[in-house]
């Protein structure tokens, strides 16, 4: 079995990694929400039609990330989780039209639609990567725990006190959440470590 500092660091990177990840599809969808240059409800395709191979590309690496990482730390080889979740398109127009109806300018709505199209991206990578980990987990992993970024806040460090019997359950979050989560397998938590050495807010 690998050794706890060794897990830890193992963890710690695979969290870079998909939190890269994260914000690379941010940042996709949120350009191609710039592109759109009209937001009727005819455009939320255009938008998946643009933004949505990429996004997928990117899942797909969060996924493989995971399977990696998995089998990695539990020494155990595990198939590669092929499950991607879908983004959740209408909600970046949504957000436009609840910004209008609130009374803001058009402008404003659209910012408030450009914002939310980040988190479209990101949060389907998130989910992608928590998706795979259930998918893969083998009978050595007993629990997950959510572990902690530098940019956790109270909300989070409070949860991440708990141990889950999912990657799903643990990873409940926010948007821009850069949580993630971690198996418990046998003695070994590493993201018990992680969270220990984590500054919060």
């Amino acid at each position: 079995m690998l050794a706890e500092s060794s897990q830890v660091l193992l963890t710690r990177r695979y969290h870079a990694l998909t939190t890269r990840y994260a914000d690379q599809a941010s940042r996709v969808v949120s350009q191609a929400w710039v592109d759109l240059g009209s937001y009727d409800p005819a455009d939320v395709s255009r938008l998946a039609r643009h933004a949505g191979p990429v996004v997928d590309v990117i899942s797909a690496r969060a996924a493989s990330a995971t399977s990696a990482y998995i089998a990695t730390i539990t020494e155990t080889p595990v198939a590669t989780a092929s499950a991607l979740v879908a983004p959740d398109w209408d909600s970046a127009f949504i957000a436009l039209r609840t910004s209008l109806s609130d009374g803001h300018d058009w402008f404003q709505a659209v910012e408030s639609g450009r914002l939310r199209s980040e988190a479209v991206g990101s949060n389907a990578v998130v989910s992608t990567a928590r998706r795979a980990a259930d998918e893969v987990a083998g009978p050595r992993i007993i629990g997950w725990r959510r572990t902690l970024s530098g940019n956790s806040c109270t909300w989070c460090s409070t949860v991440a006190g708990g141990t889950y019997h999912s990657a799903e359950s643990a990873d409940f979050g926010h948007d821009h959440c850069h949580c993630g989560v971690a198996p418990i397998f046998g003695e070994s938590d590493p993201g018990r470590v992680v969270n220990a050495e984590v500054p919060t807010a």
